[in-house]
């Protein structure tokens, strides 16, 4: 029996693997009916070409088939064939527009090699550096009429980015052989001098901001001269400026070129305008959130000298919050003292949410919510939120202020309490958590906290484990974490990275009759391969050491493994530490590796290939040993819903010990990753 069905498990990955491969890239649809036919083609498949013209029309947006679009396919067809080196291509079509029906004949002609390549003229570059922007013709390859022309179009750019400012190109020379089967091209390249910058001198500029002009100067002194260095001194110089209360400054930068040494003489005339300071505020369409809510946000005090970079930050702070669809900050009156205007638009603050979801352990669940995010006009959020499944259920009261006692940090307090059946024990846990974050980037962020959450362990059905494990427990903790978050998508990534790293601290001085000290990292990668692919690997790790009067770590706080997240060739939690049987009681250690292939297929399908590697160690003593670690490989489909994806996973145990399945089928929604 066993055997059996690991030789359909291992059927239908292979099938799932060629039919990807063999597939191609998927044939994208369009939002009309049109029948396509092709003749003469000798080199190119007609699923091929259809592949071509339906992108094309795609691409240009085409509502409805008419004759125009064919016209621009028949081109894009053309196109292709020209960059394989058919330069000769000729496509005719006929349309028909009842039914809809394009017919495209294809003259392809001769395919075109580049026999020999030639280029003079170049002394301060080296032949290869040249050579470089015509490959592979230069080598060689088919010929490519619109890439030779790119070609020459980077070359200048090239000699004009390193101060070769008069360098230019003749037409390529291109001679047909007599059976028009290869071509040979000459370039000739006249390079011209160098420019470099070889005095910057500033005139006009306020007396205090001497010294920052002369950093500037020498930064940007002694290098090769190119047309865009003139606005980055005049941006720098300004910059400057603005931030330090000149926000009328003007800067103009001219040159002077030698055409005989090429040397390059810089003039800039700064112009400051008068010296600003923030004497008042004028806030307008905050209706719900109050003026002192507002003033917080923007961090920016009376009398402040103006700096832009403060507009930004604080610009970024009334935007982030997300009480407002638009925000503009902007000087009024004239002289030294002037009035910020700080304007505007408010969203809707209340927020109702209902989140259906599905898990191959804990069955359909649902989440429900509300927020209220301008709490009393405050900027602060307050929120209820519950989530309830066959397994599980929790609720939680959260209170966010976004400027904690006016300082840039965070503040999160939450009370919570759940409910959950695990393979081998329930659990009940009520408690709160307070804590700050403060945000460094975009994409960074740090926090640290206290959590209080005494657990209740109940229909515990491990037999012959320590009593304390599988006790009760009242954990008082301190943490601090860093996080990065840099996917494009939260729901549907394609590419960025995300991890996070957490170190917790529980201490009966904080109140906990469990001391412990618990350290996890978390990484996940995503690479986009071509349009349709996309390689995502992960690595999860975490260890948890008991100190003090703790020997035992008790259940609800100890590592397991496997489930639809992490090792998917075993169901939830039953990938045991080494030498372990029975129901799970989890360990003191867990780690585990992903690697799964992402391919669209069609419209909102996408297929996977994946590979998951994970253990448990009973005691934080055996983490260094990295023993009992399982493999899982499988296949899955994923189907894009609003909500995320609905995912289906096949994972395969290649070598199950006794009472292992061979192989779990994991149903649920959202990425494992």
């Amino acid at each position: 029996m066993r055997s059996r069905a690991s030789t359909w498990v291992a059927g239908a990955l292979l099938a799932l693997a060629l039919g990807c491969r063999a597939s191609g890239p998927a044939v994208v649809p369009l939002p009309f009916e049109l029948a396509l036919e092709f003749e003469g083609q000798e080199s190119v498949g007609a699923d091929d070409l259809e592949r071509i013209v339906r992108r094309e029309l795609a691409r240009l947006e085409v509502s409805a088939p008419d004759k125009s679009a064919v016209d621009d396919a028949a081109f894009a067809l053309e196109l292709f064939y020209r960059a394989r080196g058919y330069a000769d291509v000729r496509v005719d079509y006929d349309y028909e527009p009842d039914p809809p029906r394009a017919r495209f004949t294809i003259h392809e002609g001769p395919r075109v090699r580049v026999r020999e390549f030639t280029i003079d003229g170049p002394s301060e570059l080296s032949p290869q550096v040249v050579r470089a922007r015509f490959e592979p013709m230069a080598s060689g390859g088919a010929f490519d009429r619109k890439k030779l022309d790119d070609g020459v179009i980077a070359l200048l750019e090239y000699y004009h980015g390193r101060g070769y400012l008069r360098a230019a190109v003749d037409a390529p020379e291109v001679r047909f052989d007599d059976d028009q089967t290869a071509v040979s091209i000459a370039l000739h390249v006249h390079e011209g001098p160098r420019f470099f910058v070889r005095t910057i001198q500033v005139g006009g500029g306020a007396p205090e901001l001497a010294e920052r002009e002369g950093r500037i100067v020498f930064q940007f002194s002694g290098g090769f001269y190119v047309p865009v260095l003139l606005t980055k001194i005049e941006h720098a110089l300004a910059e400057d400026y603005l931030r330090r209360g000149y926000p009328d400054v003007q800067v103009r930068a001219q040159p002077a070129l030698d055409e005989a040494s090429g040397d390059v003489r810089i003039t800039v005339t700064v112009t400051p305008g008068e010296r600003v300071r923030i004497a008042h505020f004028r806030l307008v369409g905050n209706e719900r959130t109050r003026d002192s809510a507002m003033l917080d946000l923007l961090g920016i005090e009376y009398g402040a000298l103006y700096d832009s970079e403060l507009l930004r930050k604080a610009f970024h702070q009334l935007y982030k919050t997300g009480l407002f669809d638009s925000v503009d900050l902007r000087l009024e009156g004239t002289g030294p003292e002037r009035t910020l205007v700080v304007e505007v638009h408010e969203v809707r603050s209340v927020q109702i949410r209902v989140e259906p979801g599905w898990g191959s352990y804990e069955g359909p669940r649902v989440l429900a919510g509300i927020e209220e995010n301008n709490f009393q006009g405050l900027g602060q959020t307050l929120a209820l939120e519950g989530t309830v499944s066959l397994r599980a259920q929790n609720v939680n009261i959260s209170w966010t202020d976004r400027d904690f006692l006016g300082s840039t940090l965070t503040s999160e307090t939450t009370f919570f309490a759940e409910k959950r059946q695990e393979p081998s024990f329930d659990f009940a846990r009520r408690g709160f958590s307070f804590f700050l974050r403060r945000d460094w980037t975009q994409e960074w962020n740090s926090s640290v906290g206290y959590e209080f959450r005494p657990t209740d362990v109940t229909d515990e059905t491990i037999p012959s484990l320590p009593q304390d494990i599988g006790s009760d427990s009242q954990v008082a903790a301190i943490s601090v974490a860093l996080t990065l978050n840099g996917r494009d998508n939260p729901l549907v990534p394609t590419h960025g990275r995300q991890a996070h790293a957490r170190l917790e601290w529980a201490d009966d001085t904080f109140g906990s009759d469990t001391e412990f000290l618990r350290a996890q990292l978390e990484y996940t990668q995503l690479v986009p391969i071509g349009d349709d692919d996309v390689l995502a690997a992960a690595a999860r790790t975490g260890v948890i050491a008991p100190f003090g009067k703790t020997t035992d770590i008790p259940l609800p706080e100890r590592f397991f493994n496997g489930g639809e997240n992490s090792v998917r060739s075993f169901r939830e939690d039953e990938l045991l530490p080494p030498g372990a049987s029975g129901d799970p009681a989890g360990g003191e250690a867990a780690t585990t590796f992903n690697l799964e292939w992402r391919r669209a297929l069609t419209g909102n399908l996408s297929g996977a290939l994946f590979v998951d590697y994970g253990n448990v160690a009973f005691q934080v003593q055996d983490y260094l040993d990295f023993t009992g670690f399982r493999t899982g490989v499988g296949a899955g489909l994923r189907y894009l819903l609003p909500i995320g994806p609905m995912r289906l996973d096949l994972g395969v145990n290649p070598a199950p010990k006794d009472e292992e399945d061979e192989f779990v089928l994991h149903f649920s929604v959202g990425f494992p990753f």
